[in-house]
């Protein structure tokens, strides 16, 4: 990656409690597996932790009607989750 849009993405996530007050939610869409399993992988360790609740199980992902009419919708994946 060119502009280091992993390492970003990890700084961002090791930092969601301290920015977010408790309640608070953040929403994720990747674009890539790579990006999708950093954010799945510490949603969960948050969660496990006790420390945020998964809004998410699953992803959300683009319905047939939404990618027919963006196909760069095809690949997105949304996932939530809130600070405890």
């Amino acid at each position: 990656y060119a502009n280091d849009e992993l390492g970003s993405l990890e700084r961002i996530l090791k930092n969601i409690g301290a920015i977010l007050k408790p309640q608070g939610i953040v929403a994720i869409i990747s674009f890539n597996s790579s990006e999708d399993r950093l954010v799945k992988n510490y949603f969960r360790e948050m969660e496990k932790e006790k420390r945020a609740e998964l809004l998410t199980k699953k992803p959300i992902e683009a319905n047939e009607e939404e990618q027919e009419k963006n196909p760069r919708s095809r690949s997105a994946k949304l996932r939530a989750l809130r600070v405890l």
